[in-house]
């Protein structure tokens, strides 16, 4: 058995690739998202401007015998920017990333798209993943786009207690499913960018070669000239992981959004 504590740190930085990389993915599908539609100024729904502010109200479920939550407060600044992996990036700050305290996360955007860089803290496992493209433009409302495929990777746990730190394989996904109506304590947010995918790592065991999955599903939600408005992460966990409940679902909703009067334009504008 494995021991649950010590790989959801681990979980939490590779998800973040879904909080604000992910610009991600969800566990329900949406109809009507079945005909590809290019969506035109696609960068607007992700302000990066410095000094630009949002708080969220969030709370993490946790199904073991009976279903607990814990409810907790984060708030994201664009803080600044710096050089990361030898690009232009943005850094956004997190009071209470997931509920597990501060983080960095670094992003680069051209013409392209949105590209992931990495955070901090980080660990061996996440260096192994970027930078990779998170989000090309244009978006193409119903299209799927693959972000992360790669094996053969070092997980950074040793979970069968044998002295070895397992392999491991990673792939995410992201699919733009559509535009929504979000309802937040900020507001009522027409025409979201509904984002919807899947990240699951397969951690072989060094012991016995065993595989085990951990699946993160995440629902996402971006407001024009706004940015993150509402997200829904969900975390499957393996019978194999001791002391882990059943899965957890991490949901925030946007609660205010400041604008500084004197604004610094985006690092890419």
């Amino acid at each position: 058995m494995m021991k649950f504590n010590a790989i959801i740190i681990v979980l939490v930085i590779v998800l973040v690739i879904a909080l604000w990389i992910a610009f991600a993915s969800a566990f329900a599908s949406s109809a009507g998202a079945k005909k590809e539609v290019a969506l035109i100024a696609s960068e607007r729904y992700f302000p990066d401007a410095i000094g630009l502010q949002w708080t969220y109200s969030g709370s993490v479920a946790k199904q073991i015998q009976r279903v607990s939550s814990d409810d907790y407060t984060n708030t994201a600044i664009v803080k600044g920017k710096t050089n990361k992996l030898g690009v232009p990036a943005v850094i956004f700050w997190e009071s209470n990333q997931s509920n597990q305290g501060q983080a960095e996360s670094y992003f680069s955007r051209d013409s392209k798209g949105i590209s992931y860089l990495g955070g901090r803290p980080t660990t061996d496992f996440e260096t192994q993943l970027v930078p990779f493209m998170a989000i090309p433009f244009p978006i193409v409302l119903g299209k799927t786009y693959l972000q992360v495929e790669k094996n053969n990777l070092q997980y950074d746990l040793d979970l069968d207690g044998d002295g070895q730190r397992e392999k491991a394989s990673a792939r995410s996904e992201v699919t733009a499913v559509g535009l929504e109506t979000v309802s937040t304590p900020a507001g009522i947010f027409n025409d979201t960018i509904k984002f919807q995918g899947v990240m699951t790592v397969w951690i072989t065991l060094s012991r016995d070669a065993k595989r085990v999955p951990i699946v993160g599903k995440t629902a996402h939600w971006y407001a024009k000239d706004i940015g993150l408005v509402k997200q829904i992460e969900k975390l499957d966990f393996s019978e194999e992981i001791e002391g882990s409940p059943l899965g957890t679902i991490t949901t925030e909703v946007l609660t205010e959004y400041i604008k500084p009067k004197s604004l610094n334009e985006g690092i890419f504008k």
